[in-house]
């Protein structure tokens, strides 16, 4: 999966918030979910590539990255994800989103992409019905997750 050849691009502080993510899972961990909103979700996708490489598995069990932008760290790409992100997940995209050709890129990150769509735009949704569906889809997604917190209600 290459970025835009014509562009080099370098996400400053990507290898920093990868250490962060991983001394926060080492120090206090473990986590179910990651959640990304916007600009923190090519770190989550970063960190979820970075772990299946280096480990050959994520010590977290899913990733929530609403209006997801894509990562595009060239020699992060090149090394990293040759190949798609095959990991559960769920993609929250706005098509009101004016960021939309952006976060739309999200999409190929991912193996069999997991995608909710709604109306709004670069933000969580305001309708109440719709983020009542989001949570639905979200305990539905993932069983383990699902199990844990409906045990909590």
């Amino acid at each position: 999966m290459a970025a835009d050849e014509s562009v080099f691009v370098e996400n400053l502080g990507l290898w920093e918030s990868i250490a962060a993510i991983k001394q926060k899972i080492d120090t206090n961990g473990p986590y179910d979910v990651l959640l990304g909103i916007s600009v923190s979700s090519p770190v989550i996708t970063a960190a979820t590539a970075w772990y299946q490489h280096e480990y050959g598995s994520v010590p977290w069990r899913c990733n929530f990255l609403f209006s997801p932008f894509s990562l595009r760290d060239n020699a992060f790409l090149a090394t990293y994800m040759k190949k798609k992100i095959d990991f559960p997940h769920l993609l929250i995209l706005g098509t009101g989103d004016p960021y939309w050709d952006h976060v739309s890129r999200s999409l190929v990150e991912y193996e069999k992409p997991n995608v909710f769509l709604h109306s709004d735009g670069h933000r969580f949704p305001r309708d109440k019905d719709v983020r009542l569906q989001i949570c639905k889809a979200l305990l539905s997604f993932h069983k383990p997750v699902r199990e844990q917190i409906q045990s909590r209600l």
